[in-house]
């Protein structure tokens, strides 16, 4: 038996309706209600190249997030060698 849903894939048993990834859905939906139409519409429904911008902006958050840890734990690198270390990953994460 053919997925109700999707129409491609072979249902999950004799007595189901959909397919294992189509089932998956139905719970997300169920769990999270609206939230997840909200979030396909603002990440999938992009073009791509929104969709670049979308992932730039959560890379340069995650390394400004990693430079506020880097910067936070400056006291812990008190030897000259410990914090040449941290500069030098300081640098690296301004590079990218």
């Amino acid at each position: 038996m053919v997925c109700s849903y999707c129409q491609i894939k072979p249902a999950e048993g004799y007595l189901k309706w959909y397919c294992s990834d189509c089932s998956k859905l139905k719970r997300l939906i169920n769990l999270h209600g609206s939230r997840v139409y909200e979030i396909l519409d603002n990440v999938l429904l992009r073009s791509e190249d929104k969709q670049r911008n979308k992932e730039l902006l959560e890379i340069k958050k995650e390394v400004k997030d990693q430079e506020q840890k880097l910067s936070d734990s400056d006291h812990l690198y008190d030897t000259k060698e410990k914090k040449e270390m941290l500069k030098e990953l300081k640098d690296k994460l301004k590079k990218k």
